[in-house]
């Protein structure tokens, strides 16, 4: 079983929700010279993770979801209708790995709305080495 990050599996959730709640395109954080709009767009801003008891851990990642909206007369109402649905997309994301909200805000743009989430996940920690395997009493590792 291949391991993966927490910050690869937030993202595709992420990703995987914006998609589904909104069905436009959804970028990384390479964006293309030449993307299509409306789109959004997905930077990791700081993470910070924390080893709990045993072999758990948490993890904390603001998150910026950027929406560029289309040139339309309407485009502030429909930045503001998107804000509003973000809140409700974002709330909790993913399916076997579980990601939650803790504060989300929104600043609206002269080209659509910069979206900020605090989400946090937490999982087990998965080491193939063991953490402690007993006193070398021959002085060899």
């Amino acid at each position: 079983m291949e391991r993966k990050d927490m910050m690869t599996l937030l993202k595709r959730a992420v990703i995987q929700a914006l998609k589904e709640g909104f069905s436009l395109p959804v970028y990384g954080e390479r964006v293309p010279q030449k993307t299509k709009v409306p789109c959004f767009s997905i930077t990791v801003e700081e993470t910070v993770q924390k080893r709990l008891l045993g072999r758990r851990r948490a993890m904390e990642a603001k998150l910026k979801v950027r929406y560029t909206g289309a040139e339309e007369k309407d485009k502030k109402e429909t930045a503001a209708a998107v804000a509003d649905g973000l809140y409700e997309v974002l709330w909790l994301v993913g399916s076997a790995e579980r990601f939650g909200a803790r504060s989300m805000s929104h600043t609206m743009t002269e080209d659509g709305v910069d979206f900020l989430s605090l989400m946090a996940g937490r999982s087990l920690w998965n080491s193939r080495k063991p953490l402690w395997s007993g006193w070398n009493t021959t002085g060899k590792r």
